[in-house]
């Protein structure tokens, strides 16, 4: 009974509001949310409809002139909580739109949009000019968007693809994936979380990726002209064709290449003798070697996951061989067991080291951090 009646009373003080307002080209829409959602879409009319779901109790201004339209929320008894708006905006009206804990979408835009959240997703399709999408707790999603592109998250991932411009997307702990990119200067930066660019290189253009505990990966076109500048601390930089190393510091790389394809995924249609070297954090003592071979078809892949040391791959003839050198500073190396998981795609081979006590480590397929990957 005390739920139906809580329900009955919660129905009662839920409220619609539906309001249509004309607009001249050009205008601006400006939304600010504290919690909630906004989602936009967009329409042929030269008028803007906003229609929001929200307390009794709260009451929805709208002020609108010849150059932007203000939509906020106000409430008899301090700030709103939360108001679900759905709002349909001319295509090409530019949108500023901001909130704490709220959500913010947005479909099918051809103008400038920001988009700011404390804590929510901002998932986006379409925007030309500067588009700018920024959230601390939440996902950052852009698609088909062309202009000056701004995407930041603090602890949680940036997604981009079908992009064309300039590109500047970074995050802490979280994995940014720039997927069909057009762009003559892209920088991608993470501190906890792997980066992945693939799009087009051009002529002069610049690309700066980096991550202090995850993977890079980045895919360039064949016949491209690139100059590549590695710098690693403890990592290693692998390439699917030959490259010309035109100098070499400690922990940095440069390496020139004037074409094909490059990835810091190591590819090759011939089998692989891969070596790998699994250090502990201390000066040497015990050594334990690890070794696996067999056949691998074309096609197939095999995944080296769980290595904090070097690996080198030279191509060679027959069977794939594997082999691990283990050792240990002060620790014991026979804690680390090294296992062999054979599956359709390939063959996945894991250090793995002993459990934290939080979960268990195991060797499991797939794209995850410790992953270093060969297709053969």
């Amino acid at each position: 009974m005390l739920t139906t009646l809580a329900t009955l009373a919660g129905l009662a003080l839920a409220q619609q509001t539906d309001t249509t307002v004309p607009v001249r080209a050009g205008a601006r829409l400006e939304v600010n949310n504290f919690g909630g959602e906004i989602a936009v879409k967009t329409w042929s009319k030269s008028a803007v409809r906003i229609a929001a779901s929200h307390s009794s109790r709260d009451r929805i201004t709208i002020d609108a002139s010849d150059q932007v339209v203000r939509v906020k929320s106000e409430s008899r008894r301090g700030p709103s909580q939360v108001v679900d708006y759905e709002i349909t905006v001319p295509a090409a009206m530019a949108l500023a739109l901001s909130g704490v804990y709220t959500d913010i979408s947005v479909e099918g835009s051809q103008g400038e949009i920001t988009a700011e959240t404390v804590q929510g997703t901002v998932n986006v399709s379409g925007g030309v000019g500067t588009v700018s999408l920024k959230s601390v707790q939440g996902d950052v999603t852009l698609e088909k968007a062309r202009g000056r592109i701004d995407l930041s998250s603090v602890n949680e991932t940036i997604k981009a693809s079908q992009i064309s411009g300039d590109v500047s997307a970074e995050t802490v702990n979280g994995d940014i994936s720039l997927v069909q990119i057009e762009s003559a200067n892209t920088e991608a930066t993470t501190v906890n979380g792997d980066v992945t660019y693939d799009g087009i290189i051009k002529d002069g253009g610049r690309y700066r990726f980096s991550t202090h505990d995850g993977d890079l990966r980045v895919s360039i076109p064949e016949k491209s002209s690139v100059s590549v500048s590695v710098s690693t601390f403890n990592g290693d930089f692998s390439a699917c064709f030959p490259v010309q190393l035109t100098g070499k510091t400690k922990h940095r790389l440069p390496r020139q290449r004037p074409g094909g394809g490059m990835t810091m995924r190591l590819a090759t249609l011939a089998p692989l003798v891969i070596a790998a070297a699994l250090p502990f954090a201390r000066p040497a003592a015990a050594q334990g070697e690890f070794h696996w071979k067999g056949q691998l078809a074309a096609g197939k892949t095999i995944e080296i996951k769980g290595v904090n040391g070097d690996l080198d791959a030279v191509a060679g003839s027959g069977e794939v061989e594997v082999t691990a050198v283990k050792h240990a500073h002060r620790s014991d190396p026979d804690e680390v067991k090294i296992e062999v998981v054979q599956h359709e795609d390939g063959v996945t081979i894991c250090a793995v080291y002993p459990s934290d006590g939080a979960r268990e480590n195991t060797c499991e397929t797939g794209e995850h951090r410790a992953t270093w990957k060969r297709t053969a």
